[in-house]
């Protein structure tokens, strides 16, 4: 494995090649680096239980026909949950354009947190099921290290600290499509490995877990429910 990592911040090299130098065709180098990350991504699969059950949220609803048939929200339905359609699949955290992925989480407070509401505003929530076991990368036990050690037996965590925080960083206004440009490679690289998607870290509520799959043949919808947004939690720091 050694061999293939090269200093400890490989990945961020990455992620400059894939902005600026090349997009869909890779040098020996980083033909080598994307070895090495495949070979570790196999020692950090889980198992998604069959009858594990997972959120899908979006913001607003539907109108439907309340009483003296006026119009009132109602949850979109669930036909309305899944992946978006090919031709209006827009470039994601881990989805390129046009290529759906499906975006889950373990909890509602955390699926609500994902799509960043305002206050005020209503947002669908799906329930979906597991209908068989599926086979995810786990990007969130990467943990953090002290130091950056130099020593190459330690290259293998520094790097998939930095996956892992390629896969849950939020994306900055400006500049979101070179912010995930390396979760993109590096999902299509895990789905071309027969995994069933990614299981990330929520940067938007900390104690929660996303779960991306890479296509929806083994959940089901199960119900669509309605909520109102009543209030949010910012936390901040001095930026200088």
């Amino acid at each position: 494995m050694s061999d293939y990592f090269k200093t400890p911040n490989d990945l961020r090299d990455f992620e400059k090649f894939l902005a600026h130098t090349n997009r869909f065709h890779l040098t020996l180098q980083w033909k080598n680096f994307t070895q090495g990350v495949a070979e570790s991504a196999a020692k950090r699969e889980i198992i998604l239980k069959k009858g594990s059950v997972l959120f899908r949220a979006r913001n607003g609803s539907d109108l439907g026909e309340g009483h003296w048939r006026q119009p009132v929200p109602i949850p979109f339905s669930l036909d309305k949950m899944g992946m978006p359609p090919e031709k209006i699949t827009k470039d994601g955290r881990v989805n390129p354009r046009g290529i759906p992925y499906l975006y889950l989480a373990n909890s509602l407070a955390t699926v609500l947190s994902e799509i960043r509401p305002f206050i005020g505003e209503l947002a669908t929530v799906a329930k979906f099921k597991t209908k068989e076991k599926l086979k995810l990368v786990d990007t969130t036990g990467a943990g953090r290290l002290v130091s950056s050690n130099k020593k190459k037996q330690d290259f293998e965590k520094c790097i998939w600290r930095d996956i892992s925080f390629s896969f849950s960083k939020p994306a900055t206004r400006d500049n979101e499509y070179f912010d995930y440009l390396s979760a993109q490679f590096l999902g299509e690289l895990f789905k071309q490995m027969k995994f069933d998607g990614v299981l990330y870290r929520s940067s938007l509520h900390p104690q929660g877990k996303n779960i991306l799959l890479f296509n929806q043949n083994g959940i089901e919808p199960i119900k669509s429910s309605l909520y109102r947004i009543t209030g949010l939690k910012y936390q901040y720091r001095s930026a200088i």
